[in-house]
């Protein structure tokens, strides 16, 4: 009777830890462009080829990119391959590893 005891127990031990089905298929986590839209940014404020990123509670985020590159809009933004900062809605501040230079556009005669 003692071992029959012991059974149920253990089984119920075993099925409380064992994990769910819920815990098994969890969605991925987004993708930094993602994260952009839901602060209030466009997602192309980062190139494509990020490796990975991370995101702390308070807003500070750190983005690796697989290397440097260098992007031509109306004015060159360099990208460095670790780009950090803080994000707040509709903002970033603290930015490191983006620098933005003018392009001058010279008349032609």
């Amino acid at each position: 009777m003692e071992n029959s005891h012991l059974g149920i127990t253990l089984l119920s031990l075993f099925l409380f830890f064992s994990p769910s089905k819920s815990t098994l298929s969890q969605d991925p986590p987004p993708t930094v462009f993602e994260i952009l839209q839901k602060f209030g940014l466009p997602s192309g404020l980062l190139p494509n080829t990020v490796k990975s990123y991370s995101l702390s509670d308070d807003g500070s985020f750190t983005v690796y990119l697989e290397k440097e590159c260098h992007v031509e809009f109306d004015c060159l933004v360099n990208y460095e391959k670790k780009i950090t900062g803080k994000l707040g809605y509709g903002s970033i501040t603290n930015l490191k590893g983006i620098q933005v230079q003018k392009v001058l556009s010279l008349a032609r005669c």
